[in-house]
């Protein structure tokens, strides 16, 4: 492998890594294959604290700059990571130098356009990370979530890894599903893991298909940083690096660090906010899912014993042995089988308790040494949790399990969503924090099913099911799945209280692209109305623009009012959906009058009001009432922009599509 190049990869591993840091006290040279332990940082995540298996990996990363946390302090260490964003983390660490591909883009990739966020990152890494065919050349797919076949892949050709040595049996024999990895990828696998870059998990898996986490990627990147330094390709690009916001643009000098390497090169740090915020992750525990750290020594390959330089492990203890994992329970088990449940037993109605027992494990309520669907079976009967056939009262489930608590309901029934609509659904509420359990409804094929939802990668949602082995939800059940349940474990960060919501009036379009001035007559109406005046028409409104139904913004001056950029130019700065919706929360705390919010994609424009937020949803006035929209409503529910405009059905989504955002007060 590379094994004759760690002794100066080491030397150069501080100076260069340090381009994306200012100096530090407790400088660390991997020379003496010291692990991350052994150090003291001064990165603090409520999110990753000292006993997370991950800590040291996060914070030495931290420390140097070669990955970030987020504005609230927070890390996320189990939110997966997509294509784009390990794009960024990879290109960031490896120090390669993304402003060569600002000044000269390769356009390797079909869907990645100039002036995204993301675009110097991805191609900066074009090479290393692979694409997909799409008929026209390669697609990147960079919303896509990373999955760790592909992430050794990218380390090992970004560490130029010999794969020519690579013992692809060693694979057959350290992990049961060597046919989850990809043939054509198994020379870089092979590679990744000979090299301790990436491991097994516990249960004797590689889990080539899995999604990697952030915590996961800070410790394979972390791993090769420690065994090769920067790779070789990219030294002396880190000084290049000149500062960038994350849309293609230079960002202003105040909003980056310049240190001095020990070199005496100038760099620029970017700042602790690039990378891509999302929606917070499920707070589940770390032991409640195959972990990335340790292989047990008996899995191990036994000629390659660890070399001195390589770095320890994190310490982890294995998982309490078991018949099967809490991930494969099914309701038929002889464990519980032959516990009655209403007119009949657990192996015939017991799919729901198996399937919530699952969630609740996965949710890290409960531990799976002490808790199954028998213990939620008794624990649901002592508080009546059952009618006397046997359905659930599924208020009586927060009794059973303090904390565990139902949510509002996603309902997918409606015939007109696809299973890309559908999937989207279900990873909106994964990414809020839920723990999610589907219904499959009872006039299926199948009859009445319920599985628990265990991670969701573009539309393949991936299930336990306590009636089969299946594992993909869509593959299994078609498009019949029509409920999906999310749970709270009281966990995750508190709602945003409700904004916004004072007197309104609701006004329709009266032309087919009469939408804009609707809305302008909506925010005027509500302004005059809340000052004690009486409200504007359509007409009235449209008269003002001089006929016109092309939006001239100058007509809010008209009416005594300033207009407000909630984002300025934010459809060239990046912003993602996410971002766009704390903007405009933040933006309704200034007034009740009402935000312009306005939407463009495929050809098609359309705009709709604001008038508040409530329950995470963006509560809105659309001005096409005919079917498509109407007053008060959640964005989401505006058909005509989510399937003409944005074709996504979550709001983040749906917002990605936003091109502007106004809000007013009064001159």
């Amino acid at each position: 492998m590379k094994r004759f190049q760690r002794a100066l990869a080491a030397t150069l591993t501080l100076a260069l890594v340090s381009t994306f840091t200012a100096p530090m006290a407790h400088a660390l040279s991997y020379e003496d294959g010291m692990a991350p332990s052994q150090q003291t940082y001064t990165v603090e995540f409520a999110d990753v604290p000292e006993t997370h298996w991950a800590f040291r990996y996060i914070a030495d990363l931290v420390d140097r700059k070669a990955v970030n946390g987020y504005p609230n302090g927070l890390f996320y260490p189990s939110k997966t990571v997509s294509r784009e964003e390990f794009a960024k983390i990879l290109a960031v660490a490896s120090a390669c130098d993304v402003q060569k591909t600002l000044d000269n883009p390769t356009g390797a990739f079909t869907d990645v356009k100039p002036g995204y966020w993301a675009t110097p990152y991805i191609e900066a890494v074009s090479q290393d990370m692979t694409g997909y065919s799409d008929g026209d050349g390669m697609a990147f797919r960079p919303k896509t979530m990373a999955v760790r076949e592909d992430m050794a892949v990218a380390i090992a050709k970004m560490w130029d890894l010999d794969t020519s040595m690579a013992d692809e049996s060693m694979l057959e024999t350290m992990f049961s599903d060597t046919a989850s990895i990809s043939p054509a990828l198994k020379p870089y696998v092979a590679a990744a893991v000979e090299e301790g870059i990436i491991n097994g998990y516990a249960d004797g898996t590689f889990g080539g298909q899995r999604t990697i986490t952030r915590a996961e990627a800070a410790a394979m990147l972390w791993r090769a940083l420690a065994n090769f330094g920067v790779p070789e390709k990219n030294i002396g690009n880190a000084g290049s690096n000149s500062n960038n916001n994350g849309n293609g643009t230079k960002a202003p000098a105040e909003n980056n660090t310049t240190s001095t390497t020990p070199s005496g090169q100038t760099s620029v740090t970017p700042p602790a906010n690039q990378d891509k915020p999302v929606t917070p992750p499920a707070n589940q525990q770390e032991s409640s899912k195959p972990q990335e750290p340790q292989t047990p020594e008996e899995t191990k390959k036994p000629e390659q014993p660890v070399t001195p330089e390589k770095p320890a492990e994190p310490e982890k203890p294995a998982p309490t042995p078991s018949p099967a994992s809490y991930r494969d329970w099914k309701k038929d088990d002889s464990r519980w089988a032959n516990e009655s449940l209403g007119n009949g037993t657990m192996a015939s109605n017991g799919g729901l308790v198996t399937a919530l027992s699952i969630a609740i494990v996965k949710s890290g309520k409960e531990s799976e040494s002490s808790f199954n669907p028998s213990v939620l079976l008794q624990r649901l009967k002592s508080v009546g949790g059952f009618t006397d056939s046997g359905a659930l009262r599924w208020t009586k489930v927060a009794e059973a399990v303090p904390g565990f608590t139902e949510q509002t309901n996603a309902n997918m029934k409606s015939a007109s969503l696809s299973v890309e609509q559908k999937a989207a659904m279900i990873n909106d509420l994964c990414s809020k924090g839920y723990t999610v359990v589907v219904q499959i409804p009872g006039n299926s094929p199948w009859g009445l099913r319920y599985v628990t939802v265990d991670s969701v990668n573009g539309s393949t949602v991936t299930m336990h099911d306590p009636n089969s082995n299946e594992t993909n939800l869509f593959a299994t059940y078609g498009n019949w799945p029509d409920v999906a349940i999310p749970y709270s474990t009281g966990n995750q960060a508190p709602a945003e209280p409700s904004v916004g919501g004072g007197q309104h009036v609701y006004i329709q379009q009266q032309d087919g692209d009469g939408c804009y001035i609707a809305s302008a007559a909506m925010v005027i109406a509500n302004y005059r109305v809340q000052n004690g005046n009486s409200a504007v028409s359509y007409g009235d409104v449209k008269a003002a623009n001089g006929g016109s139904t092309y939006m001239n913004w100058s007509i809010f001056s008209k009416y005594g009012l300033k207009d407000q950029d909630v984002w300025t130019s934010s459809f060239n700065k990046g912003w993602n959906g996410s971002q766009r919706l704390q903007g405009a929360v933040d933006a309704l705390k200034n007034n009740n009058y009402g935000l312009m919010l306005c939407f463009k994609g495929n050809g098609k424009s359309h705009a709709v009001t604001v008038i508040g937020y409530e329950n995470g949803n963006l509560i809105v006035c659309d001005p096409a009432r005919n079917g498509l929209g109407g007053d008060a409503i959640k964005l989401t529910d505006c058909a005509y922009i989510r399937n003409n405009i944005t074709g996504q059905v979550s709001q983040e989504e749906m917002l990605t599509y936003s091109n502007s955002c106004t809000w007013f007060e009064a001159r």
